[in-house]
């Protein structure tokens, strides 16, 4: 079988991995403080100590930036992905949703609020890691006769993802006065519920 071998980074590979990194993390701090409409390059640049030819030679636009943090956040999916198991669907489900949950927890509160701004969304990419990882989860609930739901696998990876988003504004807009974890379980939970074989994961 043919294995694929990594490629040795040169120290100028790492030096641009750095670089690009400088910039993101400087695009991070500038939109914590004032909101992505208020993001520009020429700010993102000064606050990174890079040229604004150096932006360009990493990011297309001040919206790619955007785009790469959706990239990371997949990225900690592929990561994490290992470690969603469970002896059901449900279980597993469930998983999914706390390892999402944490991840929002990693980040703080306003640079949470500005990924959810209708402007930054524009920037979420249409084929995302997260929600194939998601589906397949909910397949594998299919073929083993778990899931009795007549929707379509790819409506219901929508429509659970649309009821988590919405437990994530909810914990935004109350300052997040409660424990996230735990209401994205007991929500999810419930909502399971719908899709599931009678009996198969009681509350």
């Amino acid at each position: 079988m043919y294995q694929q071998t990594k490629k040795r980074l040169t120290s100028r590979d790492l030096q641009a991995l750095e670089t690009k990194e400088k910039i993101y993390q400087a695009s991070l701090r500038i939109l914590e403080k004032s909101g992505f409409q208020n993001l520009k390059i020429a700010d993102i640049c000064k606050e990174a100590q890079v040229s604004i030819g150096s932006f360009y030679h990493y990011y297309t636009s001040k919206e790619d930036v955007i785009f790469s943090h959706y990239a990371k956040f997949d990225e900690y999916f592929e990561k994490t992905a290992t470690t969603i198991n469970g002896e059901n669907v449900a279980e597993r489900v469930l998983n999914f949703f706390q390892l999402y949950s944490e991840y929002h927890l990693s980040l703080s509160l306003e640079l949470n609020k500005q990924w959810y701004s209708p402007v930054a969304k524009l920037a979420i990419p249409k084929e995302r890691f997260t929600y194939e990882l998601l589906g397949k989860l909910i397949s594998q609930g299919r073929e083993a006769g778990e899931i009795v739901s007549s929707m379509d696998d790819e409506d219901i990876v929508q429509e659970l993802m649309m009821f988590a988003r919405g437990v994530i504004l909810d914990w935004l807009y109350k300052d997040a006065s409660y424990d996230l974890v735990k209401k994205m379980h007991d929500t999810m939970k419930r909502i399971l519920n719908l899709y599931l074989v009678s009996g198969n994961f009681s509350l």
